[in-house]
């Protein structure tokens, strides 16, 4: 059958809208449209979510070399995998390769327009891939009858696809250009550990604007490099705030300069947009896999490979997520690190040569006293004598020179003289080191008192972390009884140190010095002194370990506190024994003094983070101290609420 009806010529019909999707309605007939619509507006969101939210490049493979073939050169892209600046994931498979001189050969005329003639013999080409969609899978349509074969026949499938071309351009990629550029930029920022050194976030954020303006440019010519340059001379950022200015420098990046830099290809789409889409859209879907520079190629006849160089400098790739997330966890930390824990001692080193002879030391201390020598022989007896009569009794004589100690009891040892603590009291672990607050637990040497000649050596084999022990004690209830374990804590370090004392003859502050010293100071990590915040502790100082002045004696560890000594002997004794143990018990407060904690001591704190921590410090520094904890309601992101959490672990004092 057949018709003679005049046939009606359809308007073609609008692409499918990527921001709808098909509304259904029970007893609605769908026809292919509906289809293609509703597949539009999917594939459309994947697509976008990949673009905007991932980016765009090489995601894996697709690695570009330059072999001889029988030919010349041929350049290869191997098996891999891609993203499009449209989000389309591009698949290639298996590897594929292109004669250079013959494509030369072919684009002869298109090389002479371009480059002029003659065109020289070096010359740049540009790998390039894009996505495309082939038609595949035929099948009979319904239709006319008197049809041709052709026509009869339509595509049932679309199969991704790739298109891979040598091009004497490169695609735009204004975006990647801009990108790293602005990183580069904010890379070259110094940060800064003093805080009247650091440059305002609202000054900060103006030069990244101005950084930024040099990017403005009419829509029809946008720049292909962005001029960003160095950041302002002065510009330096204060390590602790460092997340909150490089979090304001991205918002910048998502809100003012990547809507400038980003194609629109969907803005023609949006009813609210302010331009159009591109009309070169279509190259702006052209991914950059590399640059072949090209040199000694005259005639564009090119001899060898090793007459071309690849350069992938501008080539774009996305770093996947896993890689991403083990880079953060386990990879080199970036801005502002604070200082670390000192690490363990290294293996000594080779003997170095003997050096010359130094000049003659002080005579040294006396030694001991040597041994008594042999009983000399009994001489021969006198006569005896008459016996005469009795005098008269004479007056007392001055009192003789003190005898030599009993049977282990010695004089002149070094002793535990003063303590940064009252024992079986309390503390708040404070102590001032070279004029800077530091928690810590010290204890001062003397022969009677703190400052004269009796010192210890602080270090490996002396006073050091085997013998200068703290513990922290637990207490189990178990049933009707307590029982009681004791952890021990690891130093951040002990330091030799030249105590002062207060009235109350305790310890406040101290000089730091190597080797022989007058004290020595277990100082507190800021995450140890976070766990022993209120809790009871057993100091632990092993004197038979620890060297005097002298190298060769042990100090007398037994300390006298109150009118008790814990030893042998009575308070103001000269005489005493080497070794011993000295054990004290001290309760940590459970509070931070605001006027001589650290940053890192003071974020600690519930809901304190960095950036309230700095300026709770930037007030104090510039008030001259806190009066009161209720000062803290005059730092900005401090209000009652936050101030009532924090308040029982806090104090001030000066």
């Amino acid at each position: 059958m057949s018709t003679f009806a005049p046939s009606t010529t359809l308007p073609p019909a609008a692409p499918p809208d990527p921001l709808k999707h098909v509304n259904y309605t029970l007893g609605m007939v769908l026809g292919a449209d509906d289809f293609t619509q509703e597949f539009a507006y999917l594939s459309g969101h994947d697509h976008w979510l990949s673009r905007d939210l991932l980016g765009y490049g090489t995601v894996c493979g697709l690695r570009v070399t330059v072999e001889d073939g029988d030919r010349g050169p041929q350049v290869m892209v191997a098996p891999g995998t891609a993203l499009s600046p449209r989000g389309q994931l591009i698949h290639v498979t298996p590897a594929q390769c292109a004669s250079l001189n013959d494509w030369l050969a072919a684009h002869k005329e298109e090389i002479l327009s371009t480059l002029g003639s003659p065109p020289g013999s070096d010359l740049k080409l540009y790998v390039v891939i894009r996505y495309r969609e082939c038609p595949t899978d035929d099948r009979p349509i319904p239709g006319e009858p008197c049809r041709t074969e052709e026509e009869a026949m339509a595509p049932s499938r679309l199969v991704d696809d790739f298109k891979l071309e040598l091009r004497l351009q490169p695609p735009e990629q204004q975006e990647e250009d801009a990108l790293r550029d602005f990183v580069a930029w904010l890379g070259q920022i110094e940060p800064t550990d003093s805080l009247g050194d650091s440059t305002s976030l609202d000054d900060f954020l103006k030069a990244v604007r101005a950084a930024l303006s040099m990017l403005t440019s009419p829509p029809d010519s946008p720049p292909t490099s962005p001029p960003f340059g160095s950041p302002p001379t002065g510009i330096k950022i204060y390590s602790p705030l460092a997340c909150e200015y490089f979090r304001a420098a991205f918002r910048v990046w998502v809100t003012e300069l990547r809507p400038t830099v980003r194609p629109h290809w969907l803005a023609k789409e949006l009813p609210c947009a302010e331009s159009k889409a591109d009309d070169d859209s279509k190259r702006r879907a052209d991914l950059l896999l590399a640059q072949l520079n090209i040199t000694g190629a005259p005639n564009l006849v090119i001899p060898d490979r090793n007459h071309v160089t690849i350069d992938e400098e501008r080539r774009p790739f996305v770093v996947h997520l896993r890689l991403l997330q083990e880079m953060i966890l386990c990879g080199r930390s970036g801005f502002g690190g604070g200082e670390g824990v000192a690490g363990n001692k290294g293996p000594t080193g080779d003997k170095g040569p003997r050096g010359d002879k130094g000049p003659t030391g002080d005579q040294g201390p006396a030694g001991f006293k040597g041994p008594t020598g042999d009983k000399g022989p009994t001489g021969a007896q006198g006569p005896v004598g008459f016996k005469g009569p009795t005098g008269d009794k004479g007056p007392t004589g001055d009192k003789g020179p003190d005898g030599d100690p009993g049977a282990g009891l010695e004089t002149d040892l070094t002793r535990i003289v003063a303590l940064s603590w009252k024992h079986n009291g309390s503390t708040l672990l404070e102590f001032e080191l070279d004029g800077k607050p530091r928690k810590a637990l010290v204890v001062g040497f003397g022969k009677q008192r703190l400052g004269d000649s009796g010192k210890v050596f602080v270090g490996n084999g002396s006073l050091d972390q085997n013998s200068f022990e703290v513990f922290l004690e637990r207490r189990h209830h178990e049933g009707d009884y307590d029982w009681y374990d004791y952890i021990r804590i690891g130093p951040q370090s002990i330091i030799g140190v030249e105590p002062e004392v207060n009235a109350d003859g305790i310890i406040i502050k101290a000089a730091s010095v190597v080797g022989l010293a007058g004290g020595a100071a277990f100082l507190f990590s800021p995450s140890a002194f976070k766990s022993v915040w209120g809790q009871k502790l057993m100091i632990v100082i092993k004197g038979d370990f620890v060297r005097d002045e002298t190298g060769r004696r042990s100090i007398d560890a037994e300390f006298v506190r109150g009118e008790l000594p814990t030893g042998d002997r009575p308070r103001g004794a000269k005489a005493g024994i080497q070794g011993g143990r000295f054990e004290s018990w001290v309760e940590a407060e459970m509070k931070l003094n605001l006027n001589t904690a650290t940053l890192e001591e003071i974020r600690s704190l519930p809901r304190v983070g960095p950036s309230i921590a700095a300026r709770i410090v930037a007030a104090r520094t510039a008030v001259g101290g806190f009066n009161s904890v209720d000062d803290l309601l005059n730092v900005s992101g401090i209000g009652q609420d936050l101030l009532n959490q924090i308040k029982p672990f806090i104090t001030v004092s000066r």
